[in-house]
């Protein structure tokens, strides 16, 4: 999450390490050549010291004739504009290299073998569920971020979105839709404290639909880091439960949230469509004033007593007409997914930094 003040600052870093590079070829150009003239240099004085001796005047003069020093001086600036033509192509592969890797590497299929695990109503267990889930789920967390390939930084200077829509065949043989990803990355010109600090307290208070953004309504707290929580689409109606959890290391924290299918002490009801599946958010330290965010978030289709709501209905959440031939439907939802998504992330980091820059104004809106 960067803003217009760190990209521009950013964006003149770039532009001052390009002209560095560039500096750097022209100054070892320029030392060949001094190394050269001081050459020649020496061995014009050498020479006119020998043609001064008596032997040399015996032996005739030993200086180079005007066209043997003329093609030696082209010799050597030939050298020198081969030496810059590789250094040149060295710095654009350099650049090149740097360019592609600036959108997100796709990442590696995760597979969450305990996504239709039930949360028990017995307190103890219920409990012992809480840490269970969210242990999975962090474990899975390093291992996604990880496969996402974000360790140099220079590799990654701007916010990068990937959105990535799973089919799968049913046991009757048709196309279904199984889950939706979605991955980004953003940058904070922050020290790591504030960052993790500040997207703590907005993610208690604020969900990422598909649709629309959600207040949360705390329902049980283990601890003031594991917390249990409801809130309701008010878009489209839909509801989720979830487990946030933060797991902090020296450089590290990993919040994990765990959205629900099935509860126990708080089943479905009746025309309730529940959403469920997974995301977290890996915030690390870069520098003393550089933070980088790395979330994910994998989306089922949402559920009902009957089961998971049909294709119709999973097009109608995001606005779509049912009467359309499957495959062209199935590109529809994809399109219009992508677009919902990636549209309530990007307006959910809006938020955030509109809320990170009120916190540092001391005037906190939450």
């Amino acid at each position: 999450m960067v803003g217009r003040t760190s990209n521009k600052h950013h964006s003149e870093c770039v532009r001052l390490r390009k002209f560095r590079e560039l500096k750097k070829v022209e100054r070892k150009a320029l030392e060949m050549e001094l190394a050269h003239l001081e050459w020649r240099l020496r061995e014009l004085q050498v020479g006119h010291q020998d043609s001064s001796s008596p032997k040399a005047h015996e032996e005739g003069p030993r200086q180079l004739s005007a066209y043997q020093l003329a093609i030696a001086i082209l010799v050597h600036h030939n050298q020198t504009l081969r030496s810059k033509v590789d250094d040149t192509k060295a710095l654009a592969q350099l650049l090149a290299n740097w360019v592609a890797t600036q959108r997100l590497q796709t990442s590696p299929t995760m597979q969450f073998t305990w996504a239709d695990t039930t949360l028990m109503a017995h307190p103890v267990a219920r409990r012992q569920g809480f840490h269970w889930l969210s242990e999975r789920l962090y474990h899975a967390a390093i291992r996604g971020s990880e496969g996402l390939s974000r360790n140099e930084f220079e590799k990654f200077v701007d916010d990068s979105m990937q959105f990535e829509m799973h089919t799968a065949l049913n046991d009757d043989g048709n196309v279904q839709i199984t889950r939706m990803d979605l991955h980004c990355y953003n940058l904070f010109f922050e020290s790591f404290d504030t960052v993790v600090i500040t997207a703590w307290k907005f993610l208690r208070h604020i969900s990422f639909g598909a649709a629309s953004l959600a207040c949360n309504v705390e329902i049980d707290r283990v601890h003031g880091k594991l917390v249990y929580d409801h809130n309701v689409n008010p878009r489209d109606r839909t509801s989720l439960r979830r487990i946030l959890c933060m797991f902090e290391e020296p450089n590290r924290v990993v919040i994990t949230l765990t959205k629900l299918k099935d509860d126990e002490l708080y089943a479905m009801a009746p025309g309730e469509r529940r959403t469920h599946g997974h995301a977290w958010y890996v915030i690390e330290r870069l520098t003393d004033d550089m933070t980088t965010v790395t979330h994910s978030y994998f989306n089922y289709i949402p559920t009902t007593i009957a089961g998971e709501i049909s294709l119709d209905e999973f097009g109608e959440l995001f606005g779509l007409p049912t009467d359309c031939h499957q495959e062209r439907h199935f590109e529809s939802i994809r399109s219009a997914a992508e677009r919902a998504y990636m549209g309530q992330i990007q307006e959910g980091v809006n938020m955030y930094r509109h809320y990170f820059l009120a916190c540092k104004k001391g005037d906190d809106p939450i």
